[in-house]
C-alpha cells in the first residue's frame, strides 16, 4: 500500500518505525497481521509451516475434516473471488425476514444484497488466495450508461489470504440491527447437526428493541425448531436494556448452551471503558463466550477498545489481538492520524503525537462492486465465473474495531483446531490441560498469536454451570 506525494521526505519520529514510508501514507504489506500473529514466517512468499502441516493432511489418504466457523452477521459476499470456495452456501440460513430461516439463494440478484461487514469478518478467518482473476482494463464508465465492448483483459492472481485459508464459513445471516427473536433463532442454527460448526463468531453488539418478523411467520420444516418469530407488542419493556428485558433470556440461555458445545467469540466493544458489550459481557471466568479487545503489536490496548485489565479485573475473561487504530481526540488521548504530522499545511503541534500509535491498518475483503465499504466507482458487479472485474481496489478494504479482533481471534483458534486435527505434536488429544486457558492476567498486556490459540483450543468448551452470585 503506497501513498500520495512520493517526492516528500517526511519526518521520523519514533512512532513511524520500522515501516518503510514514501510521502504522507505507511508503506505496509497488506497480510502483516500473518506474520506478527505467528501465522506465517514470510508473507511475500506465503510461507507457513501451520498450513504446511494442514495442507499436508489435506493431500492424505484419510484428509481431516475442515474447521467449520460459523459468523451470525451480515451476508458475506459468497461471489469474491478470495471467498468462492471459502463459504458452504448450501449450508447457510438467513433470519433476518422468517425465524424459521430461508436457505441462502445461489446467486443474490445484485451486490447490495451483501454485507460488507461480514465479508471483511470472512475474508480475515478463510479467504483463499484467488487465481486467474480476470480484469478488464475500462475507460470511466458512466454508471448509468451500458458497459461498453471489452477492451484489454488480462488474468491475475489474488494472493490475499485469511488466518486459516483451509476453514470452511458457514454465514448465518442476520440484520444490522436484530432483535431478540432473530438472534435465537440464529443461535438454535448455530448450535444444530445441520451448521455442525466447530467456532460461532460474534463481531457484533445486540442492543435493538423491536420485534423482526411479522405475526405468523412462516416456517420451514427440518431447519429449526419454530416459535421464535412470534409478534411482540410495542411496550415499554422494548426500551429496556438486554438485560430488563425477558425477550432476551432465551437468548442468554441459547448462548450460554453454545458456549459449552462449541468456541464462542464475542467482540468486546468500541469503546474505552471498563465493561464490554452484550453479548460478550456474558462472559465469565469459566462459562460464556471469549470477549476479544483490539491491541496492538505489544499486546497495548489501542485507544478504543475496552480497558483489558480493568473488564478482566471484573470478573470476564478477555482475550487481545491485532485491529486497525482510529483517529482520536478528546481529553483522555489525543491522536490524529500519524502520517499527518508530515503535511506541513496541515501545521499540527507536535504534542498530538506524543504516544506510539500502530499506523498499520488491517486489510480485509469487502464486497465486489459499487457497494460496500470501498466502493468500486463502477455500476458492475461480476456475477458468472470469467466475469470481469473492472478494477481490483474495491474487493478489498481498511477493517478496523473489536469486529477485526474477534474474526482474527475466531481464525487463529481455528487453524490451531485445523493442526490439532493434522496431528499436530502435543495438540491431538483436548482436555489434557488440568485447568483451563484464562488469557493474560489482568496486569499483563498481551497479543493473541498462534501460540496462545494452540493452548486455547487444547481445551473443549468447559461443561456449562451457572456462575454463583456473590
Amino acid at each position: 500500500m503506497t501513498g500520495e506525494n512520493e517526492h516528500t521526505q517526511p519526518a521520523s519520529p519514533k512512532h513511524l518505525d520500522p515501516l518503510e514510508r514514501t510521502g504522507r501514507r505507511p508503506r505496509f504489506h497488506a497480510l502483516w497481521h500473518l506474520k506478527t500473529l505467528g501465522v506465517a514466517e514470510e508473507i511475500e512468499a506465503f510461507e507457513s509451516a501451520a498450513w504446511e502441516k494442514v495442507y499436508d493432511s489435506q493431500q492424505r489418504h484419510a484428509p481431516a475434516d475442515p474447521v467449520r466457523v460459523a459468523i451470525i452477521d451480515t451476508l458475506p459476499a459468497f461471489t469474491h473471488p478470495n471467498l468462492t470456495h471459502a463459504i458452504d452456501i448450501a449450508c447457510g440460513m438467513d433470519f433476518t425476514t422468517d425465524s424459521a430461516g430461508k436457505d441462502l439463494p445461489a446467486l443474490p440478484d445484485s451486490g447490495s444484497a451483501f454485507g460488507a461487514h461480514g465479508t471483511s469478518v470472512a475474508g480475515l478467518i478463510a479467504a483463499r488466495p484467488g487465481m486467474n482473476v480476470i480484469l478488464r482494463v475500462p475507460g470511466y464508465i458512466d454508471p448509468d450508461a451500458p458497459l461498453p465492448p471489452a477492451s484489454t483483459t488480462r488474468p491475475i492472481a489474488l494472493p490475499f489470504a485469511g488466518i486459516n485459508p483451509f476453514a470452511t464459513i458457514v454465514p448465518i445471516v442476520v440484520s444490522a440491527a436484530p432483535d431478540p427473536e432473530m438472534i435465537l433463532a440464529a443461535l438454535h442454527y448455530a448450535g444444530s447437526a445441520q451448521a455442525a460448526v466447530d467456532i460461532v463468531v460474534i463481531a457484533d453488539s445486540w442492543d435493538r428493541a423491536g420485534t423482526a418478523y411479522d405475526a405468523g411467520s412462516n416456517t420451514k420444516a427440518g431447519k429449526i425448531p419454530t416459535g421464535y418469530g412470534s409478534q411482540v407488542p410495542k411496550s415499554a419493556a422494548d426500551s429496556k436494556s438486554p438485560g430488563q428485558d425477558n425477550r432476551w433470556t432465551p437468548v442468554e440461555e441459547a448462548l450460554r448452551k453454545l458456549c459449552t458445545e462449541t468456541f464462542v467469540f464475542c467482540a468486546a466493544g468500541n469503546e474505552p471503558r471498563s465493561r464490554l458489550v452484550y453479548p460478550a459481557s456474558l462472559s465469565t471466568p469459566k462459562v460464556g463466550p471469549w470477549a476479544v479487545g483490539a491491541c496492538d503489536k505489544t499486546g497495548h490496548d489501542l485507544t478504543y477498545t475496552p480497558k483489558s485489565g480493568a473488564v478482566r479485573r471484573n470478573g470476564h475473561r478477555l482475550i487481545t489481538t491485532l485491529s486497525s487504530e482510529h483517529p482520536r481526540l478528546d481529553q483522555i488521548v489525543q491522536k490524529l492520524d500519524p502520517w499527518a504530522k508530515n503535511d506541513s499545511e496541515m501545521d499540527l503541534p507536535d504534542w498530538l503525537f506524543d504516544q506510539n500509535f500502530q499506523p498499520t491498518d488491517i486489510v480485509s475483503t469487502d464486497v465486489p462492486g459499487p457497494a460496500g465499504y470501498n466502493p468500486s466507482p463502477y455500476d458492475h458487479v461480476p456475477s458468472q465465473p470469467g466475469d470481469e472485474h473492472l478494477e481490483v481496489a474495491s474487493l478489498y478494504c481498511r477493517f478496523s474495531g473489536t469486529s477485526a479482533a474477534t474474526a482474527l481471534a475466531a481464525g487463529l483458534v481455528s487453524l490451531a483446531i485445523a493442526l490439532q486435527r493434522a496431528g499436530e505434536q502435543g495438540d491431538a488429544t483436548p482436555n489434557h490441560a488440568s485447568q483451563p486457558y484464562k488469557g493474560p492476567p489482568p496486569e499483563k498486556p498481551e497479543l493473541f498469536t498462534l501460540e496462545q490459540a494452540r493452548e486455547l483450543a487444547r481445551l473443549r468448551p468447559p461443561a456449562h454451570s451457572e456462575p454463583k452470585e456473590n
